[in-house]
């Protein structure tokens, strides 16, 4: 019978440590093993402390940036603005059944009190495919339908005047927040701002607003499309045979 390693009493047949010694081992493994997971959740926690830290630093230095160009703006005699997008529902039928769910102003009503304007719109389209069932039980794509209108996105701006930003900068140092995404805000603020010294454009917005409607992705295109196609009247669509149609002159 051997002898334990850590004591010198006897071991047990085949056991290099008895059975006291053995346990106090494990004790003490078990004890290396929580200290070391618990040292590093407390390293993961302290790295998540500071990471959020650098990160709300880079937030506000992007608002403070914002608001320095705002202002600029404002002194060059511009008229910059906040964009945002929100999306409203509608119901609709489908194959006879009503889907969707009613318009909810309850956020839109907040933004309009806030000063927020809707300035342009863009549906939100359902299509859905048509199959044909073959004799043998299997089934073919036939054709689709499209352009069902199931919501609307809403191109929503607000217009930062001077005596705005003063009576109310929290609320616009809010809305730019929402605007920063680490790593991608503050090469798009330099790009803005890098060219030319800040122009007014055609429709009076800054270069600030100009690439908010960029990062929209041409929704004022699309209003403006919408505007002019929406009836039939003089100069409207006017649906033809084949697929053609009168586009206001323009023959297709």
């Amino acid at each position: 019978m051997g002898a334990c390693k850590t004591c010198g009493e006897k071991a047990g047949l085949g056991k290099d440590q008895c059975s006291t010694c053995k346990d106090r081992a494990d004790a003490a493994t078990r004890r290396a093993a929580e200290e070391a997971a618990e040292a590093q959740r407390l390293k993961e926690q302290q790295e998540a402390v500071e990471a959020a830290r650098q990160l709300e630093e880079r937030t506000l230095d992007f608002i403070e940036q914002t608001l320095l160009h705002i202002r600029r703006a404002l002194a060059e005699g511009l008229r910059p603005s906040l964009l945002t997008v929100e999306t409203l529902t509608t119901t609709y039928a489908l194959n006879g059944a009503m889907q969707g769910a009613p318009p909810d102003l309850t956020k839109l009503a907040v933004y309009a009190a806030n000063g927020w304007e809707v300035v342009a719109t863009i549906p939100q389209t359902e299509g859905t495919g048509l199959t044909n069932r073959l004799g043998n039980g299997g089934t073919v794509w036939a054709a689709g339908i499209g352009g069902m209108v199931t919501g609307t996105y809403l191109l929503l701006r607000l217009r930062v005047t001077s005596s705005y930003l003063d009576s109310h900068e929290d609320y616009v140092r809010s809305a730019i927040r929402t605007y920063y995404v680490d790593g991608v805000s503050s090469g798009l603020l330099g790009a803005a701002f890098a060219a030319p010294v800040l122009e007014q454009g055609r429709n009076g917005m800054s270069t600030l607003a100009n690439v908010g409607l960029g990062i929209a992705g041409g929704m004022l295109l699309a209003d403006s499309i919408g505007t002019m196609m929406g009836d039939s009247g003089d100069g409207g669509y006017d649906g033809g045979d084949s697929g053609g149609g009168d586009f206001g002159g323009f023959e297709f």
